[in-house]
């Protein structure tokens, strides 16, 4: 069992990494095609506010552009890790480790929590 649970999570890794490089590299090459040969700014840099306070805002806000292309990417790279947390949230369940259950648990509920502070 443990064998099927390690093919899933490699699995799981894989494609969401493929994934998530697919749309960073995308994003990066629209970006580079639409400010490439734009100037480049002397100015201090400035932290320019996102819309994007949760999941929620940002499928609100889903534009095409090159920017929210690469967000998209970095979304689901976090999103890959979170999927592999619940997987193995699960299998513990399965398995009535109640150890694994608790940290696992504990891990879930903090990423949970910074989504939503």
């Amino acid at each position: 069992m443990m064998t099927s649970i390690n093919t899933w999570l490699s699995k799981i890794l894989v494609i969401g990494i493929f994934l998530s490089v697919l749309f960073v590299f995308a994003g990066g090459g629209f970006f580079l095609y639409e400010h490439g040969f734009d100037p480049l700014q002397t100015l201090p840099i400035y932290h320019e506010p996102t819309p994007y306070r949760s999941i929620i805002h940002f499928f609100q806000h889903l534009i095409f552009s090159s920017r929210t292309i690469i967000e998209f990417g970095l979304f689901i790279l976090v999103m890959t890790q979170i999927a592999r947390v619940i997987i193995t949230l699960g299998f513990f369940i399965h398995e009535r480790d109640k150890i694994f259950i608790l940290m696992t648990g504990f891990i879930l509920l903090t990423i949970g929590s910074s989504f939503f502070a």
